[in-house]
């Protein structure tokens, strides 16, 4: 059911963005209080103890990020419902799966890549207790790095740098990644 339900989602919150050029601030006001809505089930999914619904609840997210539904008047910070509810951390974290955090691949290409958000990836990159977690989200770093901004990269490999320098148990998936970057 999930599955469906984040695409009949993210198809909503698109159709309402477009109706808000049409109808003005009305239904701006309205695309955004559903926005927050969409927004807290697709959190609610992705936090969700069953495989499916955790996937499911990716296009939903990305969806109600493109729409900027809920951006601020100057179309800002339209994925701090990420921040706020540490979906970032949940998918990436203890909870991680191998396809979540390839799926999750899409998501993160509609968000702003902050430090923080890099941060959170990175981690999962060197997690030394799982090779295919590891692996993953190196996998996911690399595809980002090829379409982000150059400080985006910058961060990626400073980071890179410090791990190799000062972390001997992460310094070899640093290295490993830094490598895949400079190729």
């Amino acid at each position: 059911v999930w599955k469906e339900d984040g695409k009949v989602l993210g198809e909503i919150i698109s159709q309402l963005s477009t109706d808000t050029v049409t109808f003005g601030d009305a239904a701006a006001e309205s695309t955004r209080e559903i926005g927050r809505q969409v927004a807290g089930i697709a959190v609610q999914g992705s936090r969700s103890e069953k495989f499916m619904e955790r996937i499911a609840a990716l296009p939903a997210m990305v969806a109600v990020i493109q729409s900027k539904a809920l951006a601020d008047k100057d179309g800002n910070d339209a994925c701090a419902f990420l921040d706020v509810n540490g979906v970032l951390e949940d998918l990436f974290g203890e909870r991680a799966h191998e396809r979540i955090i390839q799926e999750a691949a899409s998501l993160l290409r509609a968000v702003q890549l902050t430090p923080a958000r890099l941060d959170i990836i990175l981690a999962a990159s060197f997690n030394v207790h799982d090779d295919t977690l590891a692996s993953a989200a190196t996998g996911v770093i690399v595809s980002l790095v090829e379409t982000a901004h150059a400080h985006s990269v910058l961060h990626v490999l400073a980071r890179c740098e410090t791990a190799i320098a000062e972390d001997l148990i992460s310094a070899p998936a640093a290295f490993d990644l830094s490598m895949q970057l400079m190729a």
